[in-house]
């Protein structure tokens, strides 16, 4: 699930541009789509309104979201059953949460809200380039201010904030991981877990993010 400004435009009638900052193109889902086909799966787009269709003409990658097969029950039923959801920061993510469903989310933000609890899920988030600073922000410099709790454009905008999507390649990435772990086939390393403990006691240790998570 590719989140876009369709669905808002279109049914719950004002002006939302001040979320602009969670859209996400469907077309750097397309690597990733494909990818995920030859390893056996099907990949169902899914949305009730998009902004545009899915440019593929792989029949493993089906355009549910654009489909006469497209409902709310149909919805309900794919986000219990799926084997993982690929997604971004939206609400449709709720239906695999509630029925507990791995997700891979990507461009995630803003980082306080990140679901830490749905069980075997990723994640990877959006890059938070500083215009001051003229370099990527790390996880500590975004997790100890609020710039990981920030919710409208104009308010990126003031901070010198400029969010930059994950490329199809860290897309595709994700997706294949989650893949691995789900198959069994994922190996860790000493890095692997050094890294995880280092996130945790970066992630945890903000005020900002823990208001969030234990809310």
């Amino acid at each position: 699930h590719v989140r876009d400004e369709a669905y808002l435009n279109n049914y719950l009638g004002k002006d939302w541009s001040y979320h602009d900052y969670r859209n996400v193109e469907i077309d750097d889902f397309i690597l990733a789509s494909e990818e995920i086909t030859q390893r056996g799966y099907f990949v169902f787009r899914m949305g009730k309104k998009v902004k545009k269709p899915i440019k593929t003409s792989n029949p493993m990658i089906i355009d549910y979201a654009n489909s006469d097969m497209r409902s709310d029950f149909m919805d309900i039923y794919l986000g219990a059953n799926c084997t993982f959801l690929l997604s971004t920061n939206s609400g449709f993510n709720s239906i695999p949460t509630m029925f507990r469903r791995p997700i891979a989310f990507t461009n995630f933000v803003p980082l306080s809200h990140l679901d830490t609890f749905v069980d075997n899920s990723l994640f990877i988030a959006k890059h938070h380039y500083s215009k001051k600073k003229e370099k990527n922000l790390t996880l500590s410099e975004i997790s100890f201010s609020d710039i990981t709790c920030t919710h409208r454009v104009e308010e990126y905008e003031k901070q010198g904030i400029e969010l930059i999507d994950n490329t199809p390649e860290e897309i595709r990435d994700l997706a294949l991981e989650m893949i691995d772990r789900l198959e069994g086939n994922w190996k860790f390393d000493e890095t692997d877990n050094k890294l995880q403990e280092k996130f945790w006691s970066i992630y945890l240790s903000s005020d900002y993010n823990k208001f969030f998570n234990d809310r």
